[in-house]
């Protein structure tokens, strides 16, 4: 999504001639020549953000609009069964097969390709976080479950749950998060999920590191219940030095006022809860929540 903004200098040469009129004498003035600019290097800006899944195609068509749904004949069935078959072909490493169906391994990531997909198809989708809306015009939008609470993938007429008129989505629009001064754009997430943590080492390596350099929002006499569960006293800078700890080791991360968000790229984010209710640090596997497609800031 960079995009790269090229500035060149262009040169010019002119050349002034002046002419006497009370003798034959001629007076020429040099020519005067302007130093070709030297080009300024490339620059790259960074689009202030990323687009949502889906939007491409939900640009064409206006917001949701209260009505009625019921249970009708779907208009998006033959594109849902393509796109899983194409999913499934092409990113086979979503699914598991248990011998009673596909489990979906990472139900952010599919959803993410999922949307992306109808996308390609001219089809506007939205996942509400339990449903995938999809409609080609603001009169109606079908309704589809599309994984079940098992994370088994639902196929065929199963999947289809109603048909609402006027479309009923989308609804209001969400504001992007502050990136907290990220290099990267801004993000916001399509859904979220716990998997196995990517960014624990870092965030544990942060802590040690706030530990080293400010004893000051900790009270190391106090009875811990685990190594290096630290008794915070300034919880607000603890969350701040740690945000900071997390960005010089070039990582993008913020504290929403409940959980530690960090991410290393937009196509994802990690959430982390560092401390606990009795006010000490949490870490370790406990302290990690869910990971967010795309990135949640």
């Amino acid at each position: 999504m960079n995009r790269s903004v090229y500035a060149a200098a262009a040169a010019s040469v002119f050349i002034l001639a002046a002419c006497g009129g009370g003798n034959k004498g001629v007076t020429n003035t040099p020519p005067v020549t302007t130093t070709p600019a030297v080009a300024a290097p490339p620059t790259t800006t960074l689009p202030p953000f990323d687009a949502i899944p889906g939007a491409n195609s939900c640009a064409r068509f206006g917001p949701g609009r209260d009505g009625s749904c019921r249970r009708d004949s779907p208009t998006f069935m033959a594109d849902v069964d393509a796109v899983l078959d194409q999913l499934i072909r092409e990113r086979p490493n979503l699914f598991e097969n248990t011998g009673s169906g596909l489990r979906v391994v990472s139900t952010g990531q599919f959803y993410v390709a999922f949307l992306q997909k109808l996308d390609q198809r001219g089809v506007c989708a939205a996942f509400d976080g339990e449903e995938v809306g999809m409609k080609n015009s603001d009169a109606f939008n079908d309704q589809f479950h599309m994984v079940t609470s098992d994370q088994i993938l639902r196929r065929g007429e199963s999947s289809y749950r109603a048909t609402c008129f006027p479309a009923s989505f989308p609804g209001p629009v969400r504001g992007y998060p502050p990136n907290n001064g990220c290099t990267l754009p801004h993000s916001i997430e399509v859904t979220c999920g716990r998997e196995r943590s990517t960014h624990l080492s870092v965030v544990d390596e942060a802590i040690n590191q706030v530990a080293r350099e400010h004893p000051e929002v900790f009270d190391f006499g106090a009875r811990q219940p685990a190594e290096g569960w630290y008794r915070i006293v300034n919880t607000t800078a603890y969350d701040n030095y740690v945000v900071e700890a997390i960005k010089s080791k070039g990582y993008c991360s913020r504290h929403d006022g409940e959980e530690l968000v960090v991410k290393h790229e937009n196509a994802f984010s990690e959430h982390f809860d560092i401390s606990t209710a009795e006010g000490n640090v949490r870490r370790g596997e406990g302290s990690y929540r869910s990971t967010c497609y795309p990135a949640a800031f």
